[in-house]
């Protein structure tokens, strides 16, 4: 699927409480985002996470808080699985667009 910049919409994708041991799980799902050519002179790419930043809570889940940008229908799919996911396994995770 070949995809611009422009048809893109950027959003924040915060996961918390999540078992360790579906990390894997997560980055699949993430790896069905397009991953199209970005126009980097539009960003610093300097700024630009180049993989999934994960924290480790004092209870031994993890988290993350990541930006990532994609068409509309390919998030919506996003946030569709990564809520049945979350869902099953009991732990916090929302994908949130900037609404204009």
């Amino acid at each position: 699927m070949t995809t611009t910049l422009a048809a893109t919409t950027s959003a924040v994708i915060a996961i918390d409480g999540m078992p360790a041991r579906l990390r894997g799980d997560v980055e699949k799902l993430l790896l069905e985002l397009p991953q199209d050519q970005l126009d980097f002179s539009l960003f610093d790419v300097w700024d630009t996470n180049w993989f999934t930043r994960w924290h480790r809570n004092a209870d031994g889940t993890i988290g993350c808080r990541e930006l990532v940008y994609a068409p509309a229908a390919d998030l919506a799919r996003f946030r569709k699985n990564l809520a049945e996911l979350s869902e099953r396994a009991g732990f916090d995770a929302q994908l949130t667009t900037r609404v204009a």
